[in-house]
């Protein structure tokens, strides 16, 4: 939940960070506790930030959760990416690949560690990249296997890789630019293709190395002997 919420906040391309901090409307006029309050039971887009903003004021989860009804789980979990900045902006940047995995996969972008622990941005990235901790590409079938996929879907992730580091193919135009986070930039793809992906005339120049395999094709009716009581194959158009 960590990561995919932040993910989601930056892809809104209204320049946000991650749980960037807010101004509460009221903030330091007296009562706190009513401002924060107001805020909360205010239904708005912001509505994620407001929450991490009233657990940095040291708002309770509990009366987080009675003033906009969001499930304790998920006001659990903001909690603890708030407690999580804290101690970055406490302690500094980790110093191990195991720490900056570990920040990447809560999430935190670049340009939010780097906010947090008063660094530039080139400092994060440098820093990363020089314990070996880059993004790498996974690969998702759009079509579950079930029948061919054309076009499979290519995304970004700071996990164990899925394919070795000298395989990973992330094709430029495989997610659009607009939703690539800024804490991968554009240096992070990769630009060689992966084996599977190269044109028979390209692997010919290798010996035939690397030729694209066949693709998965759908299921024989003699492997799904229930099909004879459908009157339709699972998604075909009736």
């Amino acid at each position: 939940m960590p990561k995919v919420c932040k993910k989601a906040l930056r892809s809104l391309e209204t320049d946000l960070t991650g749980l960037d901090e807010i101004t509460i409307p009221g903030m330091g006029e007296g009562d706190d506790r009513r401002a924060l309050s107001a805020a909360l039971a205010k239904a708005s887009p912001d509505r994620l930030l407001v929450i991490a903003q009233a657990l940095r004021e040291g708002f309770p989860v509990e009366d987080i959760h009675e003033a906009c009804s969001y499930e304790l789980f998920f006001v659990r979990e903001i909690e603890k990416l708030v407690l999580e900045e804290k101690r970055i902006a406490k302690e500094g940047l980790p110093t191990t690949a195991a720490g900056w995995r570990a920040l990447k996969s809560q999430g935190f972008s670049d340009m939010r560690l780097a906010h947090l622990a008063g660094v530039t941005e080139a400092e994060v990235r440098s820093q990363r990249r020089g314990l070996g901790v880059r993004p790498v590409y996974k690969r998702i079938d759009t079509c579950a296997a079930e029948f061919a996929a054309i076009t499979p879907y290519m995304y970004s992730t700071y996990e164990t890789p899925f394919f070795p580091p000298s395989e990973v193919s992330a094709l430029r135009g495989s997610v659009p630019s607009h939703l690539r986070t800024r804490s991968e930039g554009e240096s992070d793809i990769p630009t060689k293709p992966h084996p599977e992906e190269r044109s028979d005339s390209e692997a010919s120049k290798d010996g035939g190395a690397g030729t694209m395999r066949s693709r998965p094709q759908r299921p024989p009716e003699s492997h799904h002997p229930w099909r004879r009581s459908q009157p339709h194959w699972p998604g075909d158009r009736v």
